[in-house]
């Protein structure tokens, strides 16, 4: 699921002493949930003074520097998407912030010195409504167990027992919605569990069955949710959900640790890298959105994009037709020469045209899309350029859509998404029964 940044063979070769060379270092950590890829970027003054930038590209990433660094600035895209916005965390629902002329504003982390050890961003949302919804910062030597309210019905405590470094054993409680306990990372057996103020214990509940069916012993009763770990794992999340009787975990996002012989990729020592840039046109964070021409207020399903969709890998036989060989899926599969070549010519027409930016870059909202219109018009190019240009003409005619205007039509439930096929990809059905008033062109 990672993409990491690769680094040069001198660090490299310091590298070599394990997981004990992040000791001492400011940790950057990014962790995301599986609805799309994003990119952590950070910039700082090395210790040379001059201005460096690295990148770290998946679902969870770090990014380790000298503590020598100094005006650190962290941000966040999504790779095919846009960039990841600023929101107030401290307002319950996090409301996107926006500056005074009503523009989201991007989401930028500072730090000019003394930053602290290990800093923990989590990430959220689909790829171009992504936040980030917390950050936890952290010492180098402790792991993060945290509860999560999704609701405010109640108000509930965990509880942490543990074994220290000295083998006495220890105990720790946190109330309140959002709870947070900094753990020694070298404590061993280590049990969670849960209570609510007022009410009863957390009884566990099946979360492998989506409806999340209560968990009934052989003597009838309903047991007590509880967490065993053998040793600490560097973080994990517990969504908590319910009333004060019936109060369950309806998620457990853990992080689990990585190999003590995986080599830390350390940045801020001269090290050369060498990341994703290379494979794109543009730098991931000015891919633009694939949508974003629509102002939602109604939530994504929480399973529009489940892991097995993300993970899947394509085949040569999915991605072109197997009959016509035209191409099936354009967007995170490699592209093959001939069309490299041609869009190298549509840049360089669009450029002579004015249709783009000084280089002949393409529109934002196009970047995506060009392929397709190369493909719909035979590889022509000119035709192609024809069709952007059309294209725009519509985008300014009838675009944006308001929500309201289309969500009464959307929910008469004539064209919906269903599932997904073996090749994971969605299916859409269109009920022309349905349609109704919406088959006269208003």
């Amino acid at each position: 699921g990672n993409t990491s940044s690769k680094v040069g063979k001198s660090n490299q070769a310091l590298s070599r002493s394990g997981s004990n060379l992040t000791r001492g270092l400011i940790t950057f950590e990014m962790s995301c949930d599986m609805l799309c890829v994003r990119t952590m970027t950070v910039s700082y003054t090395d210790h040379a003074g001059r201005r460096q930038q690295c990148s770290q590209t998946g679902y969870n990433a770090k990014v380790h520097l000298l503590p020598s660094c100094r005006d650190i600035q962290v941000s966040f895209s999504v790779m095919a998407g846009g960039q990841v916005y600023k929101v107030d965390r401290n307002v319950p629902g996090a409301p996107w912030v926006k500056d005074v002329r009503g523009q989201y504003v991007p989401e930028k982390f500072v730090y000019h010195s003394d930053p602290p050890q290990h800093i923990q961003y989590f990430i959220c949302g689909p790829s171009f409504h992504s936040w980030v919804s917390r950050v936890d910062e952290r010492d180098e030597s402790q792991s993060l167990l945290e509860l999560v309210s999704k609701d405010y019905a109640c108000i509930r405590t965990m509880h942490v027992r543990y074994t220290d470094r000295a083998g006495l054993r220890q105990k720790w409680s946190g109330t309140g919605y959002h709870v947070k306990c900094h753990l020694p990372s070298d404590s061993r057996n280590v049990e969670v569990t849960f209570s609510v103020v007022g009410g009863s214990k957390v009884q566990r509940v099946d979360r492998r069955d989506p409806a999340l069916p209560w968990v009934i012993d052989a003597n009838g009763r309903h047991p007590a949710e509880k967490f065993v770990y053998q040793t600490c794992p560097p973080s994990v999340q517990y969504d908590v959900r319910g009333t004060s009787l019936f109060t369950y975990i309806s998620g457990v996002h853990e992080q689990r640790s990585v190999d003590e012989t995986d080599e830390p990729d350390l940045h801020g020592a001269n090290a050369t890298n060498e990341d994703l840039f290379d494979e794109f046109n543009v730098s991931p964070q000015e891919v633009p959105s694939i949508g974003g021409i629509v102002e939602l207020s109604e939530p994504h399903s929480e399973f529009l994009l489940p892991a097995e969709v993300v993970l899947y890998e394509p085949t040569q036989a999915d991605i072109f037709h197997s009959a016509s060989g035209m191409r099936q899926i354009f967007l995170n599969v490699r592209l093959t020469q001939q069309e490299n070549d041609l869009l190298r010519e549509m840049h360089k027409l669009v450029q002579k045209r004015g249709l783009g930016g000084p280089n002949g870059e393409f529109p934002r909202y196009m970047e995506q899309h060009a392929l397709r219109m190369l493909q719909t018009s035979k590889f022509k190019v000119s035709k192609a350029v024809d069709m952007m240009n059309s294209f725009r003409k519509e985008r300014v005619r009838r675009l944006p859509l308001q929500e309201d205007g289309v969500k009464r039509d959307l929910q008469s439930g004539w064209i919906y998404w269903h599932g997904r096929d073996r090749s994971c990809r969605p299916c859409l059905v269109i009920r022309l029964d349905r349609l109704g008033e919406l088959g006269r062109d208003r």
